[in-house]
């Protein structure tokens, strides 16, 4: 077995505390079958970024592999990987299961770059999701890239006749897997900032029924993101969440939920409560239907994003809709007098229903 040791510089290829991150080769997809050939890992201690790659050399190694790499593996509390928990991760222990390797992945915190991105794709829109495709939307372009799969052959080939030209391209393939997932971290930055409380967010109302908002977040985001509906625009950009809302104006309804209560007049299309329609003919009136049971109302109304009203703590509020079928809903505000800590509440929940799957 080959053990490769790399240095990095850990300013430019920062990995957190207690945390490693690593990449697995492997002769195809069957973990009950087809060896581990490779596991590429990466960690920072004292100011300096480790890259190791723990290299077969024979089908005798793969056990060697394993039992270098677990005992590693044991110095950290955080794995980090792409797609480890469907692949990796479960790769590994299947294979440590076939040499009656004892592990426990139980007792690490796991970190997913794949699922992470997944969750972005609201605003990183993606043909696909894998590293590469990743890579180039924050801007890394390897020189040439080689798929897994195809390295397959390659391995083969060097165990037969061990060149040296088919070594550099195993390695490398492993080596750039493992050194930009260290980059992609960086994916993470969007759902922190944006579940991030600890500063809240400035408000200006202008006339035009527009309230701006503003704030800093923990850390830069990568890439400068932009994200519009009709009543909301959101602008990611460095280390500051902004945007504006767009207020409705005009006329709502307010649909009442105790509809038995009502009476439909036909004749002058409006409803009545039950106890003040009995002298009306039956012949003009009718049971009222939910659609028809509602109180027009009249000025400027904030889209909510939420069906459950509870969490803006609006158990007491009107809702307000422009139909009774419409999915949006409304309520009515005066954008002089809202209390700015329930609308950094209501940005609070709103931005991450926006932005994250």
């Amino acid at each position: 077995m080959k053990k490769i040791k790399h240095i990095l510089p850990k300013e430019s290829y920062f990995i957190p505390n207690h945390s490693i991150l690593f990449d697995i080769e492997t002769l195809g997809f069957s973990s009950k079958y087809q060896p581990i050939y490779m596991i590429g890992y990466a960690y920072s201690s004292n100011n300096q970024t480790y890259l190791y790659q723990l290299f077969s050399e024979s089908n005798d190694d793969e056990i060697n592999l394993l039992n270098e790499f677990l005992h590693k593996l044991h110095s950290f509390q955080t794995m980090i990987t792409f797609n480890g928990q469907m692949f990796d991760i479960l790769y590994i222990k299947n294979r440590c299961k076939l040499y009656d390797l004892d592990v426990d992945f139980s007792y690490f915190e796991s970190i997913d770059l794949f699922l992470q991105a997944k969750k972005l794709s609201k605003i990183i829109a993606l043909d696909h999701y894998k590293q590469k495709n990743l890579e180039e939307f924050l801007g890394i372009h390897r020189e040439e890239y080689i798929s897994g799969g195809e390295l397959i052959s390659v391995y083969k080939k060097y165990l037969q006749h061990s060149s040296k030209e088919d070594l550099d391209m195993l390695l490398l393939h492993n080596y750039e897997d493992v050194l930009y997932m260290i980059p992609l971290m960086k994916l993470l930055h969007y759902e922190m900032n944006l579940k991030d409380t600890s500063n809240s967010f400035n408000f200006k109302y202008e006339s035009d029924q527009r309230i701006f908002f503003y704030k800093e977040v923990l850390t830069d985001f990568p890439v400068t993101i932009y994200y519009e509906t009709d009543t909301m625009f959101i602008q990611l950009k460095k280390n500051i969440i902004q945007g504006s809302l767009k207020l409705y104006q005009g006329t709502l309804k307010y649909f009442f939920s105790n509809t038995k209560d009502y009476v439909y007049l036909t004749k002058d299309e409006m409803i009545l409560p039950k106890q003040l329609a009995d002298n009306i003919p039956a012949s003009e009136k009718c049971v009222a239907k939910k659609e028809q049971c509602f109180a027009p109302c009249e000025g400027l109304f904030l889209n909510l994003f939420f069906t459950d009203q509870s969490k803006l703590h609006l158990q007491n509020e009107k809702i307000y809709q422009s139909e009774y079928t419409d999915k949006k809903r409304y309520i009515k505000i005066d954008p002089d007098n809202i209390s700015p800590e329930w609308l950094n509440h209501y940005l609070s929940l709103s931005i991450p229903l926006l932005l994250l799957k």
